[in-house]
């Protein structure tokens, strides 16, 4: 069996770990698109896409790029609470704003998410055609960023389990 000084320096790593990694999963994401353009020639029309022209997409970047800054503020956070110890109400904090910086990228994922879909496949009810065909490098960056922004989830999900469950552990 661990010591516990053993156990608090793993936990304090892995957190510092999955904080830097979500980091620059939510940097790649802003990235990609922010930096996703094209244009394409449809019937000799010229037709230009790009990340800005949709809602959805300058929310997923804009919730991407607040979320970044939390987590780096979580770190900072944990780092000050590493130095002065991490009592009940630390983790308690944490829990809350890793909380809600996950539900601020789930959000925008899946705002993201649906409308690439309705680019991707279009909608035949709605008269919407498919634009994929034709951008497909636009396409690419966008359901790429995407990915990363799943990635940047599933981390901020595990960081938001880790301490609820550290705060559940510690005797009030």
């Amino acid at each position: 069996m661990e010591s516990p000084l053993k156990t608090q320096k793993h936990h304090f790593g892995v957190q510092v770990l999955l904080r830097t990694v979500a980091i620059g999963t939510t940097m790649a994401a802003i990235w990609l698109m922010m930096t996703s353009k094209e244009i394409a020639i449809v019937f000799g029309l010229s037709f230009e896409a790009k990340y800005s022209y949709m809602p959805a997409f300058k929310f997923y970047a804009c919730a991407n790029g607040i979320a970044c800054a939390f987590i780096a503020a979580s770190l900072l956070l944990f780092f000050i609470f590493g130095r002065i110890g991490l009592s009940p109400t630390c983790f308690f904090i944490l829990f809350l704003h890793d909380l809600f910086t996950m539900l601020l990228v789930l959000s925008s994922i899946s705002a993201a998410t649906a409308v690439g879909l309705v680019g991707r496949n279009g909608n035949s009810h709605a008269g919407w055609m498919p634009i994929c065909d034709n951008l497909t490098k636009f396409c690419f960056r966008v359901t790429l960023s995407t990915v990363f922004g799943c990635i940047s989830f599933i981390l901020l999900l595990v960081l938001t389990i880790m301490a609820a469950n550290k705060y559940r552990q510690i005797s009030v």
